[in-house]
Formats: structure tokens, sequence, C-alpha cells
């Protein structure tokens, strides 16, 4: 693809699959890894066991966030429930593709149940996020903020970490403290609380759809449409081998 047809988004989108979503993923973990360390430089410095949980328990919601960002760009802003959503950075899901995702997956014999499944699971994961999205309307630079928000939001680590929580707390106080100072110089105080306050609520139903994901992607692990070298579900298993 051409760099410059990349950079504007101007590409035709492909129907999205089980193997486009698979190598999606795999290509979104490695970015973060370039990604993160370039907005919090102190990412660099810490264990690597540390940065693997925080990128573990990152990138679903990353790429919910950056998939709405670039629909909001493609077709402009929110006004309703979205036609599709982004599976990767080249290919959509909707109610359309649902038939086929799953015709390139490791093993076809309970394709058809898994679909079902897909279908019901991407309607009730978009319906989960629809309401706060309405009601928030995020523009650009929020979809950037809450990137930033987001990673930070470790409340739903596997243990306790001191060192992440004390660092996770200072970053959300320097994005918010920044948030409030531009809301202050645009809209006021008063209205910039409120969409703060609707940052909140967005990144909690994004976190509630990402616990649906964990359990949708047991089924298929226990439909055999994922085995254990689909790297989605090695991610979610805290698989070392994610690294390779």
């Amino acid at each position: 693809m051409d760099p410059f047809v990349a950079e504007k988004e101007e590409y035709d989108l492909a129907p999205c699959t089980y193997q486009l979503m698979n190598e999606g993923t795999r290509i979104l973990v490695s970015g973060l890894a370039d990604f993160v360390p370039a907005v919090f430089p102190e990412f660099d410095r810490l264990p690597i066991a540390d940065k693997w949980l925080l990128i573990r328990n990152y990138q679903k919601i990353f790429h919910f966030v950056d998939s709405n960002l670039r629909t909001h760009r493609r077709y402009g802003p929110y006004s309703g429930m979205y036609v599709h959503v982004f599976g990767s950075y080249t290919s959509y899901q909707s109610a359309e593709t649902v038939k086929g995702f799953f015709n390139n997956c490791p093993d076809l014999t309970n394709a058809l149940e898994a679909e079902r499944i897909y279908r019901e699971c991407l309607q009730l994961n978009c319906g989960k996020i629809d309401s706060p999205l309405h009601n928030l309307m995020p523009t650009e630079d929020e979809y950037l903020a809450l990137m930033c928000l987001s990673f930070w939001s470790i409340d739903n680590l596997e243990e306790s970490n001191e060192m992440l929580e004390g660092l996770a707390t200072r970053y959300r106080t320097e994005i918010l403290t920044d948030l409030a100072e531009r809301y202050h110089q645009t809209i006021g105080m008063d209205e910039g609380a409120v969409r703060i306050g609707g940052m909140y609520c967005l990144i909690m139903a994004l976190k509630n759809a990402e616990m649906s994901m964990k359990w949708e992607y047991e089924v298929y692990r226990m439909l055999n449409v994922f085995d254990d070298n689909t790297y989605m579900y090695k991610l979610q298993m805290h698989r070392t081998d994610c690294y390779e």
C-alpha cells in the first residue's frame, strides 16, 4: 500500500476474517511497543514483565478507541450506531461480514455456531459502547486523550503492582490537568468536568466490552475455531510466547 494513501486513510476496506484479525492483532501489539514509550518515556525503563502486562491489558481497549477514531475520521461525528467497526487496520466488521469471518480459521467443523455467537457478541459489544459514545461524541483530541487515559486505567490488572499503580496515578493526574486547562480556555470548567466524566463512562463501557470478549474467545476455543496458536487467544491466556 502506498504510504501516502495509508496516512490519509483513503484505502478500500476489506471484510474482516479470522486471519486478518489475528495478524492485525500481532501487528497492533508490535506497534504498541513503539507507540507507548514515545508517549510515556518511563515505560522504556520498566521491567519487561511490567511492559508486557501493561500492553496486554491495553491492546483491546486501544483497538476499540482507535477503531472509533478512524471511523470518526472517515464518516464524521458519531450520530448513532455505526454501520461497521474496524476489525483490523485495513478491514471492517459488520452484520454482513459475520458470514465468512471463520472461513480461514483452524477448524471449520463448528464455524456456523461460532458465526452465530460472533453476530450476537458484535451486536452486544457495540451496544455496550453505543450510549456513552453517543453521549460524549468525542472530538479527535478527546479520542487521543482517551487513548492515554485508558492506558493507565489499570484497576483490572491480574495482581497488585504498587510501582505501576503509582506511575498510573501520576500520569492520569497529568493528563487530566492538561485536559482541564484546555477546557478552561475553551468551553469552561463546568462543561469540561462533564466531558471528563463522559470519558470515564466510555472507558468503563470499553472495559465491560473487553470482558465480554474474553468470554467470547473462550467459547471460540471450545468450538476449535480458535486453537492454542491463535495469537488473539494466546494474549488472553498470558502466554509468554506472544513476545516472539
